[in-house]
């Protein structure tokens, strides 16, 4: 992992295939304006290529969503992706094709009730 800060705050994550860009951005006037995520096919001689998805999140944006993006993120686990969508690239890997039954339903509801454990408890009003 690449990381590098500048002198207002920001920070920058480049992953170890270079292929995944974090960064948080912060401006010297507005202060910090969020965090930007870029994900590539691969790196080429001019940057990232191949772009498969960005996603910015604001400064308003609690704590526990960028937790969760992190984990996903350095999660190793394969991506379940529908049939017929799935490309060539070097970092994808085509493994048997599994049926949308039982054992899914049970893993995705696994996965929210553990996502609702971590939910931070609403503010109080006083």
């Amino acid at each position: 992992m690449e990381h590098t800060a500048d002198g207002d705050g920001g920070h920058k994550v480049v992953s170890p295939d270079r292929t995944t860009v974090a960064e948080r951005r912060v401006s010297p006037s507005m202060g910090l304006c969020g965090w930007e995520v870029e994900a590539a096919r691969n790196w080429g001689p001019y940057g990232p290529e191949g772009f498969l998805w960005r996603v910015a999140l604001d400064s308003r944006a609690p704590g526990h969503v960028l937790n969760a993006m992190a984990t996903a993120l350095c999660d190793p686990a394969p991506v379940l992706r529908p049939r017929f969508e799935i490309d060539e690239g070097p970092h994808l890997h085509v493994g048997r094709e599994v049926g949308i039954g039982t054992r899914i339903v049970t893993a995705h509801r696994k996965r929210l009730a553990e996502a609702r454990r971590h939910r931070p408890a609403p503010a109080r009003r006083r």
